[in-house]
Formats: structure tokens, C-alpha cells, sequence
């Protein structure tokens, strides 16, 4: 019986290893692939800026605009997607060697070279630096660079050679195999299902992978066929996540009303997606509500016949209409709008018949460090990676906290023990993988930006007190301070403290702090008790005890400084 269990324990466990492993490098293709195309968006954004330009053309002006566009799309940008692919992995040949072998996949391909160029590329440079490994080491010192430059030029044009007559017709037929299920999907009105597997996968931080590793190419060859492609909207469409967030932002609790307003114009102009991923990760019920609120909306476009005449990044309603055709405006709006209707009456639903909201916990990885920059991570580095960093750095500026804080991909950062990143908690093993030496705070929601500073200025006094422990020797004796608060809320007194607690350590006071309800005070003598001047207002503390030092703002070091010099002394 017990051999029994121990064999389903370990099944169970294998399993969940399997799992993991496949998602762990499932998110490393999708990134790989987002970084590939991510560099190069702007070629997107000439392709849209000349197409537009050709509508007002005619005669020869029109057909060398036409004939600059059909350059961007068919050799340009996969020539650049091969190039980055290869400069990635080798910095000094790999993009030449890789732009030598996806000429060979713009040349034979009947289709968009953009997947092609994705896999030609990074193969012939691996290669590249494989064969290069095994010569130098046989080779007579001062011949490196010229065997090497040879070596390139050999590798490039045989990976040229197996992209024309090996890779281009596999491509070819992979390619109008995808277009003609695409194709079945739309002619029997079946293309909403594929929300299915998208919406899901999208809160799973497979976005970008999705996006530009899958529609983006399938998108370009149906855009050369008829104009536009639906497929570009599959992924960007902001209808889902925006009825999520603004039934947060009518009917969540008091944060996450302040979060959901502010996330909603985000998500809609600013196209960071992102943003609504930890609401529905918190509310798993709302899986369901992205699916069906996706599939409303591909219905509406396909129904309305609307598209994109290009892909968009990020999924911004401004870009999105810009990039739509005059007669496809309307449609998209509509579809964006059911969408967004149908995700805010369903979101509604569940909310207001959860149970009480739970406190979402915050792991904390890594060894102890001193910390000398703060990272940002997410899994593309430029969403919401780069809105939570900004945000995180006004907040601890204004704390007084003088550490730099960026934004980066979880792929990009260094093992770095001084490192302290904050990610969200589905990209944390993840991380954890790639910099182990690193420090983490797990985040849930890069918007709770009062939650996240607390948390931040907690870990860093934890670090000061180490050091405090190792370091110092002679402090002065322990002065102990109180700051109270009122019907339980403590907010404010506890990121004062640790404020408190980091301005004692500079000037080497052995500060305590505490926090107490001043429904529940027992005032102590050899205490102080610190208020803010409305605090005294309501409650008249100078009068209870004469160990009170009023200020007129909490947060307000210079004040605190001041006050503790003059104790300390």
C-alpha cells in the first residue's frame, strides 16, 4: 500500500517536471522569437507610413511606392529578422553569415521569408561557431582570422544553398498548409475557437510568442493575397482584458478600484496587455472570461470582414486603427467594443458573487546581498516591465531611496548577487533558471505601486540590519519609537517606519519601531509616539503624554533627521 502511494507520488511528480520543462522552453522559443521580430517593428511602421502615402499616388509615383513597399516586406525586413537572429548568437560574423543564408529563403520562397529568415539564420551561425571551436584548435597561431572569415563565407553559403532547395519547400508547404486551415477556419466560421488556445495562453506571459512568432508571418501572406489580415487581430485585441479592468476599476475593493482605472488606459492606448494578467490570475474564473469575450470579438471581425494591413506592437487601439483600412475602421471598433462588453458583464458576475478577497502573498528568493540596483523583469522587457520600473522609481525617489531601477527581459538579466528583480510570480522559476544567483521579490501586480514600495523598503532595511549586525560595533543606546494608527489601517505608518528605520542606520541610532492602534495604546514613558499634525488634530495625543513628536508629514526624512539628532544628543 505504501510502495503503492510512494510510486503514484513519484509518477506525479515526474509529471509536473515533464510539465514544467515543456513550458520552460516553450517561453524560451516564444522569446526567442519575440526578439527577433521585436527589434524590427519599425520596418512595420515604414511599410504602413509608405502604404499610406501610395492611396494618394498614381502613375509612376504609385508604382515605385508600391515597389519600395514589396521590397520592405519581401527582403528587408527578413533579411534584418536573419541578421538579428545570427548577431544574437555570434556577435562578430553572425550577422553576416546569417544574412548569407536567408538570401537563399528570400530568393526560393513563394511566401513571406519571415519564418524562414527565423530558422535559417541562428542554424547557420550555431554551425558557425560549432566547426570554429574544432579548427582553432588545429590551426597555427596568426591564421585565426583569416581560416575564420573563410570559414563564414563557406557556412553562409551552404546554409544559402539548403534554405533554397531543402528549407524553402518544407516553409512552402508547412506555410500553405497553415494558410489553408486558416482559410477552412474562416470559410466555415470556426476562427473564433482559436481564442481558445489564445486567451490562456496570452495570461501566461505567451504573448509575444503567439503575436510574432505565429500570426505575424501567417498574417504577412494573407495581407499579400487580399490586403489585411483578421490573424493580426487575434492576439491584440484589447476588448477582453479592458472588460476585465473596468469591472475592477466599478466593482473591486477599494485598491483594486485606484488599479483598474489607471491599468484600463493603459491597456487601451498604451497597449501594454500585460496589465490585466494578474486580475485574471487572481480571479481564475476570469479564464473563462477572456476565452468567451475573445471569441465574441474574432466573431464580430470575421462577421464585419475587419483586418489589419499590418501587425501591431503594442496592441494599442491608436495603432490598431491606424493600421486598419478605411472601410475596416468601424468593424474593428465594434469588435473591440463587444468584446470589452461581454468580458465586463461576465467579470461583473464573478465579482460580485466571490467570496472575500485574500491577500495575495509575496515570495521572497535569493541570498542575502547588499543590493545595488533594482531590475524590473518581465518576459519581453519592454511592457510591463518598463511601465512598473518607472513607476517603482518615482515612488522611491520620492521615498528618498537612491537606487537606480530598471526595466529588462527575464532572458537579459545578469547572475548578479547584488541584483534585486522584481517579477511576477508566473515567471519566477523561470528566472530562477536563468540568474540563481540573483535576488527576487515576487510581484503580482507591477500597478500596486504603494504594496511594492513597502515590500521593496522591507527587504532593503532587512539587508541594512545585516549588515548593521557585521559591521557596527559602537551604536548609541536604543531609542524606541511608536507611530500609531487609526481603525486599522497602517499604510502610511509602515512605510514610514521603514524610512525611519533607514535614516536611524545612516546617522548610527539604534532605532526601534512599532506600530500600534490608537484605540489600543497603553503609553509607556520611555517610548516616543510620532503623529502627523491631522492625526493630532482628531485625536489630541500631546495631551495624553508628553513623549510625542508631531509631524507634518511622515514621509517628510528632514523633519524626522532633525528630531532624531536632536534625541540622539
Amino acid at each position: 500500500m505504501l510502495l503503492s502511494k510512494y510510486q503514484e507520488k513519484s509518477e506525479e511528480n515526474m509529471r509536473k517536471l515533464k510539465k514544467y520543462s515543456i513550458v520552460f522552453y516553450l517561453r524560451e522559443l516564444g522569446n526567442y522569437l519575440s526578439s527577433l521580430i521585436m527589434p524590427n517593428l519599425s520596418v512595420f511602421i515604414a511599410w504602413g507610413l509608405i502604404n499610406f502615402l501610395a492611396n494618394f499616388a498614381s502613375g509612376k509615383m504609385y508604382l515605385l511606392l508600391d515597389g519600395t513597399e514589396d521590397i520592405l516586406i519581401n527582403f528587408l525586413l527578413p533579411l534584418l529578422i536573419g541578421y538579428t537572429g545570427g548577431k544574437k548568437i555570434d556577435h562578430n560574423r553572425g550577422g553576416a553569415i546569417a544574412g548569407i543564408a536567408t538570401l537563399g529563403i528570400m530568393v526560393g520562397n513563394d511566401n513571406s521569408a519571415v519564418l524562414g529568415a527565423m530558422i535559417i539564420g541562428p542554424i547557420a551561425v550555431t554551425c558557425f561557431k560549432r566547426l570554429n571551436i574544432l579548427i582553432l584548435k588545429k590551426i597555427q597561431n596568426g591564421y585565426e582570422m583569416l581560416l575564420q572569415n573563410i570559414l563564414a563565407g563557406v557556412v553562409g553559403t551552404l546554409f544559402c544553398l539548403v534554405g533554397l532547395f531543402v528549407l524553402t519547400p518544407i516553409i512552402n508547404f508547412s506555410t500553405l498548409l497553415a494558410i489553408s486551415g486558416v482559410d477552412f477556419l474562416i470559410t466555415h466560421h470556426l476562427l473564433p475557437l482559436v481564442n481558445v488556445i489564445i486567451e490562456p495562453l496570452k495570461v501566461f506571459f505567451f504573448n509575444n510568442a503567439i503575436n510574432h512568432g505565429v500570426l505575424t508571418p501567417l498574417g504577412l501572406n494573407m495581407v499579400k493575397e487580399t490586403g489585411q489580415s483578421i490573424l493580426f487581430l487575434l492576439e491584440v485585441n484589447p476588448g477582453p482584458g479592458l472588460g476585465i479592468l473596468l469591472a475592477f476599476s466599478f466593482y473591486g475593493n477599494q485598491e483594486e478600484r485606484k488599479q483598474g482605472a489607471g491599468a484600463s488606459m493603459i491597456h487601451l492606448f498604451g497597449g501594454i496587455h500585460e496589465v490585466y494578467f494578474p486580475f485574471v490570475l487572481k480571479e481564475p474564473k476570469l479564464f473563462l472570461v477572456a476565452i468567451l469575450s475573445g471569441i465574441t470579438g474574432t466573431t464580430i471581425f470575421q462577421f464585419l470582414n475587419a483586418g489589419l494591413t499590418m501587425p501591431v506592437s503594442p496592441g494599442s487601439i491608436i495603432l490598431m486603427l491606424t493600421s486598419a483600412s478605411s472601410y475596416s475602421r468601424i468593424s474593428l471598433l465594434l469588435g473591440v467594443l463587444g468584446s470589452a462588453l461581454v468580458s465586463f458583464i461576465l467579470s461583473l458576475i464573478i465579482l460580485l458573487n466571490r467570496n472575500d478577497e485574500k491577500n495575495v502573498a509575496v515570495e521572497i528568493k535569493g541570498e542575502s546581498q547588499m543590493i545595488d540596483q533594482i531590475i524590473v523583469a518581465c518576459d519581453a522587457g519592454i511592457g510591463s516591465s518598463a511601465m512598473g520600473a518607472s513607476l517603482i522609481d518615482k515612488e522611491l525617489k520620492r521615498l528618498g531611496i537612491e537606487l537606480p531601477v530598471t526595466n529588462q527581459s527575464i532572458y537579459e538579466v545578469e547572475n548578479n548577487r547584488a541584483s534585486l528583480i522584481l517579477v511576477h510570480s508566473q515567471l519566477k522559476n523561470q528566472l530562477q533558471k536563468l540568474a540563481p544567483k540573483v535576488q527576487i521579490l515576487e510581484i503580482d501586480n507591477f500597478l500596486d505601486i504603494q504594496n511594492n514600495a513597502s515590500i521593496i523598503l522591507d527587504y532593503l532595511e532587512d539587508k541594512e540590519i545585516d549588515n548593521e549586525l557585521t559591521t557596527k560595533k559602537n551604536i548609541s543606546n536604543k531609542i524606541e519609537i511608536v507611530l500609531l494608527f487609526e481603525n486599522n489601517v497602517r499604510g502610511s505608518q509602515t512605510m514610514a517606519s521603514e524610512l525611519m528605520r533607514i535614516k536611524a542606520h545612516q546617522l548610527e541610532v539604534n532605532l526601534v519601531t512599532k506600530k500600534e492602534a490608537i484605540e489600543d495604546v497603553i503609553y509607556i514613558p520611555n517610548s516616543f509616539y510620532i503623529v502627523s499634525e491631522e492625526f493630532e488634530q482628531k485625536y489630541c495625543v500631546t495631551k495624553q503624554t508628553n513623549t510625542v513628536f508631531v509631524m507634518t508629514d511622515l514621509f517628510n526624512m528632514t523633519e524626522f533627521e532633525s528630531w532624531l539628532k536632536g534625541v540622539k544628543n
